[in-house]
């Protein structure tokens, strides 16, 4: 198209996005950047920045190894300048970490000896695509690159090549947490039931107390009852005793 530069810009940055976002599969959109890939084109590291975000794991890496070869002749060279070697690098780490089979042994041993470079930009550059392919695919790493702890059973996924699962992930957390919620469960209800079992007792107690004061009561109740009947049966006598001598002195009299 006969459209400016910014705007091809744009439409490459969407078209990238929509390919990482939905793992597009569009072969012909790599060589179209490929002749945008030159130190001195200008935003080369936007460019570089939509080339990395458009590679994913379904993109077959015979595409890819074009890419690559343009960012190895004119990035990562001995003739090229030390910040362009950096960007080169960058851009292969991060190609690398969405599609490790595009690497093999042969460059990987040639890029390796740029983490001995002067320039630091260049040698972190070249260190940290060591560790992603180590962590990747550690056996196209010569032997003092890998490392001592590193997991040599570690191997990239065939292209094409689907894990599939036979079961949910994250199950174990859910039964986990199922049974942590039924331990808690049973704790509150036995908690529960030590509270109404207290309770049964405290108003066992208080109904013993209640009982035992109503009986004291009774008793107290029949004490003053016999108390008055002794008294009553004490006031017939004194009224009898009375009656009997009035009646000894009328007969005197």
């Amino acid at each position: 198209t006969h459209d400016k530069f910014d705007v091809k810009l744009l439409l490459m940055d969407l078209i990238s996005r929509l390919i990482s976002s939905h793992d597009l599969i569009l072969l012909n959109f790599y060589p179209f950047l490929l002749k945008y890939m030159q130190p001195h084109q200008k935003e080369i590291t936007k460019l570089l920045a939509i080339l990395a975000q458009s590679c994913h794991d379904l993109v077959p890496p015979d595409t890819l190894e074009p890419v690559i070869q343009t960012l190895l002749n004119n990035f990562v060279s001995d003739r090229s300048r030390d910040e362009a070697q950096a960007i080169g690098l960058n851009t292969i780490r991060e190609i690398v970490l969405r599609q490790p089979l595009v690497m093999t042994d042969v460059m990987m041993e040639d890029l390796g000896q740029y983490k001995k470079a002067r320039d630091k930009g260049v040698s972190m550059a070249a260190r940290s695509l060591i560790a992603v392919v180590r962590e990747k695919n550690p056996h196209i790493l010569h032997k003092k690159d890998r490392g001592k702890d590193t997991d040599l059973s570690v191997r990239p996924k065939g292209f094409g090549e689907v894990i599939v699962s036979n079961h949910v992930e994250g199950v174990d957390l859910l039964e986990q947490y199922e049974q942590k919620l039924r331990g808690d469960l049973n704790e509150a209800e036995a908690e529960s039931e030590a509270d109404e079992e207290g309770e049964a007792d405290e108003e066992g107690e208080e109904e013993e107390e209640g009982e035992g004061e109503e009986e004291e009561e009774e008793e107290e109740g029949e004490e003053d009852e016999e108390g008055e009947e002794e008294e009553e049966g004490e006031g017939e006598e004194e009224e009898e005793e009375e009656e009997g001598e009035e009646d000894e002195e009328g007969e005197e009299e």
